[in-house]
């Protein structure tokens, strides 16, 4: 299963959470602390790439809402450079 985390495989959620429920079982109530250890490792290791991935969906999104913004100033024919401006607070009225 580390395996599957460190290339991040396809992994379905139901064998993840059953995974990590054992793996804080036994970093509560493992036999020694090299058990308790690893486990935590382990842990770590699913959290980690869990919250890298979890960065990588707001990136697209992100992007995704940029890009609809953009068609949208297109539209109306506001050019980019205003808006750009605007986002860096560098926009002066007049």
């Amino acid at each position: 299963m580390s395996r599957a985390v460190r290339k991040r495989w396809d992994i379905p959620q139901d064998q993840l959470d059953a995974t990590l429920r054992r793996l804080y079982e036994l970093r509560d109530d493992g036999e020694s602390d090299a058990v308790k250890i690893a486990a935590s490792r382990a842990i770590i290791l699913c959290e980690s790439q869990n919250q890298s991935d979890e960065h990588k969906v707001v990136d697209v999104r992100i992007q995704q809402e940029h890009a609809r913004l953009d068609a949208i100033a297109a539209e109306l024919g506001v050019e980019q450079a205003v808006i750009e401006q605007a986002d860096n607070g560098r926009l002066v009225s007049e």
